[in-house]
């Protein structure tokens, strides 16, 4: 075991976070090990939240860290590794919450596990109210990339981006997390990136609590924006060393059970767009969906062969029909929300 004590730095990104970062920011500061200094990057803020995290501007172990010009999710999120001192860093969402024994935990497990890169625990999901939703789905103590992989695709991992320990190297090694859209897939990409070499540890103790509500962008994605970033993280994982050609057979064999719901979706929800608009649908959707299938395996034409699909494209031509869609977006607002329409 080694008896070296690691050094972390919590990150907190945030924005807009006046209802939550107070309890986040506490659930840092009060955790029990000592040997940690917490950075609190804004990215612009315009409601209460920089009154509030000024009231922490003293305190010793905190760094706030502002910006004269609004940033994205993606260019915050990029500025982690040039703040990235310490020999062990960790991402907080603005509106999680670390137990006080989250960093003591990790601490043992890494002195037990000195060549791993990446450690996690369990955790509990609670709603926007802090309410108790469910706890997380069972993870081995150790984990590789292709169990990972597997099981992401098979809907039996949770896993967001707080909650995990990067080895500060390894994170600057691989230029931070990827800037994919609205850093969708990113933290995926990220953790396989990590454990290609050395498997992931988790804790079996629940060790922090992920805020899951349909604010959030994991909650209600942009569809556009989740096609692209699926494209980016399928191209990075073919394009993964894999000397046992594990990954690729695991994509191949489990990759359609999440993507092919997801490009139906994506090519549905573009048809109704344009329809909206009395538009035809853009070239660009049905290239997307043709890069997706063949990276993953499956045939265009079963996205194309949906029903509610092929009604739609029918529809998209008969323009004098939109005020029908018109009514569809009133009675369920949020196709209209996932569709982008203004």
């Amino acid at each position: 075991m080694d008896t070296h004590k690691p050094s972390f730095t919590i990150f907190i990104p945030t924005y807009n976070s006046e209802n939550y970062i107070r309890e986040c920011i506490e659930s840092a500061v009060k955790q029990e090990y000592e040997n940690k200094r917490i950075v609190v990057l804004d990215s612009g803020s315009n409601d209460g939240t920089i009154s509030i995290i000024n009231n922490y501007i003293f305190t010793s172990s905190i760094e706030i860290i502002f910006t004269k010009k609004k940033l994205g999710i993606v260019d915050n999120w990029k500025r982690i590794k040039d703040f990235a001192s310490t020999e062990w860093i960790t991402i907080l969402g603005h509106d999680d919450v670390l137990e006080k024994n989250f960093l003591s935990e990790m601490a043992l497990l890494i002195s037990v596990n000195p060549k791993s890169d990446l450690f996690t625990s369990h955790f509990e999901l609670i709603d926007r109210n802090g309410q108790h939703i469910r706890n997380c789905q069972p993870i081995e103590y150790k984990e590789t990339a292709s169990k990972f992989l597997k099981n992401r695709f098979l809907g039996k991992r949770d896993s967001f981006a707080t909650g995990y320990v990067i080895r500060t190297s390894r994170y600057k090694f691989f230029g931070g997390i990827p800037d994919f859209p609205d850093l969708l897939f990113s933290d995926d990409a990220l953790w396989l990136l990590l454990t290609l070499e050395r498997p992931l540890i988790c804790s079996q103790r629940i060790l922090f609590k992920y805020r899951f509500h349909l604010g959030s962008t994991s909650g209600t994605p942009n569809q556009t924006n989740l096609m692209d970033a699926a494209i980016k993280y399928l191209q990075l994982i073919r394009g993964l060393p894999d000397p046992r050609n594990e990954l690729s057979q695991i994509l191949t064999r489990y990759g359609r059970k999440q993507m092919l719901p997801l490009a139906k979706g994506y090519l549905g929800l573009s048809c109704l767009k344009a329809f909206y608009y009395g538009l035809p649908v853009e070239p660009s959707c049905f290239e997307n969906v043709a890069k997706m299938s063949k990276l993953v395996g499956f045939r265009e034409s079963e996205v194309l062969r949906d029903i509610k699909i092929r009604c739609l494209l029918v529809l998209n031509h008969l323009y004098k029909k939109q005020l029908l869609i018109k009514l569809l977006f009133f009675i369920f607002p949020n196709y209209k929300q996932k569709a982008g329409v203004k």
